[in-house]
């Protein structure tokens, strides 16, 4: 898990992240604070990008991806912050050398384990809360019918989400050139089941197109990618967000997500990804945890008069039934008062939010961002919980006219016995360019950017 923020105003944007970092080790994982989240996602031009949640693509680390399109991309310049994104997802899906066919696949099958994992996660936990006898055939029996519609329901839900209509690829055909691994898979993965059934496996194997073709993203799979920065026709800052779900057949799966630009209406936004609630409760004033419930308060504030009025002896039917109208109306109306204002004054804290943060300069851009990760941290830091959010915080601005800033990097080696890196940095610069490029070996403060 990760928190990162986004700050921005006509100024420029501020990128924040934490390093922590999960390292999955089989039958255990460990949390380490030595991620890099943040990079230039070009050398010349004001454009940055984070990366949350998934660090690698089909096992490849995104931040060496990120920096082999940076290389090719050179001083290349796009007139929208959108085509840059664009730029990148292109740059991925013809990337042969770093994606093969053979290692989409892999991914395909891996991808394809875990939502069989689920499944019996599923199937596991059905059985634990039913009622079964100390063994026998019909006890089998009954387990093998739990385990089928289990299936059958698991396959409703792939079946009810909606077609991934943002790429194009043929998912019975990328299914079908693996349908030997993919029934191998299902043998090895359910075996001891008995009874199940030829229907349930034909609704294991659809599944294994649906997540090829449906547009679901497992949580702990997916990559995020927010790309923020200035276009050369852009003079405010403009925020992309991307979701990517793997690679079937040569077609990166990518779920555009909102594009988020300051104008002359929209001054300033402020943006959390990943881990959330601390962030968007600060914001709002109240904690999402608390947004969940609101419903359930307001019913109880609509239902509980009446509620408490049946209790009451003594009272003639007809009377009471009159007087309950009467009380519902009116506890009706407070239920939903107290729901609009406490939207209402969400909504005045974050528009407060929102005006001061228009009036901040680049380093209070940076700053604001900073705090917002850092109130992430704390949190998990007071958390029985094993911390999720924490290690240093790094931050970047990006401006029209000075481009990618780093404000805070944290460094895996020390510059001082690294000269020969930043010697040859800038190398293939055109000639010509030498001040250029001492003015931006000024500006640089990354140890490996």
């Amino acid at each position: 898990m990760t928190t990162e923020v986004v700050v921005m105003n006509r100024a420029g944007v501020a990128l924040a992240a934490d390093s922590a970092v999960t390292v999955d080790m089989g039958q255990s994982s460990k949390v380490r604070d030595s991620a890099l989240k943040v990079f230039m996602l070009s050398k010349y031009r004001p454009v940055g990008v984070m990366v949350y949640n998934n660090a690698s693509l089909l096992g490849v680390p995104l931040e060496t991806a990120i920096k082999l399109f940076r290389k090719e991309l050179g001083r290349t310049g796009h007139a929208n912050l959108e085509n840059y994104g664009d730029a990148l997802v292109d740059f991925l899906e013809n990337h042969r050398r770093l994606f093969p066919e053979v290692a989409q696949d892999r991914y395909f099958v891996a991808a394809l384990e875990v939502e069989y994992e689920r499944i019996a996660d599923l199937v596991e936990k059905a059985l634990a809360s039913g009622v079964y006898g100390s063994g026998g055939e019909e006890e089998q029996e009954t387990a093998a019918e739990t385990a089928n519609r289990v299936v059958e329901e698991r396959l409703a839900f792939w079946e009810g989400l909606d077609d991934a209509d943002y790429y194009k690829v043929d998912a019975g055909d990328i299914v079908g050139r693996n349908s030997g691994v993919v029934h191998g898979v299902i043998d090895r993965m359910f075996l001891g089941w008995t009874g199940l059934s030829d229907e349930a496996r034909r609704h294991l194997y659809k599944i294994a197109e649906n997540l090829v073709g449906k547009d679901y993203f497992p949580p702990d799979v997916f990559t995020g990618l927010v790309i923020a920065g200035f276009g050369e026709d852009e003079h405010y800052p403009v925020v992309q967000h991307l979701q990517v779900g793997g690679m079937y057949g040569n077609r990166l799966k990518v779920r555009p997500q909102t594009l988020h630009e300051v104008s002359d209406a929209v001054p300033s936004e402020v943006l959390s990804f990943a881990y959330r609630d601390m962030v968007d409760g600060f914001l709002d004033g109240i904690s999402p945890a608390v947004f969940e419930h609101l419903g359930d308060v307001a019913a109880f504030i609509r239902e509980m008069p009446v509620r408490a009025l049946d209790g009451v002896a003594g009272i003639a039917p007809e009377a009471k039934e009159k007087a309950a109208e009467i009380i519902l109306q009116e506890s009706s109306r407070k239920a939903a008062e107290f729901a609009r204002n406490v939207l209402r004054g969400a909504r005045a804290r974050r528009g407060q939010i929102d005006q001061a943060v228009e009036m901040l300069s680049l380093k209070e851009l940076a700053q604001v961002a900073s705090t917002l990760v850092g109130l992430s941290s704390f949190e998990h830091q007071m958390s029985l919980d094993r911390e999720m959010v924490g290690g240093p915080v790094d931050v970047a601005v990006v401006s029209k006219g000075d481009g990618f800033i780093w404000i805070d990097r944290k460094h895996y080696f020390p510059k001082e016995l690294n000269n020969h890196f930043f010697e040859n940095y800038f190398d293939g610069v055109a000639e010509g360019d030498e001040d250029v490029v001492r003015e931006e070996e000024e500006e640089e403060t990354s140890d490996g950017e």
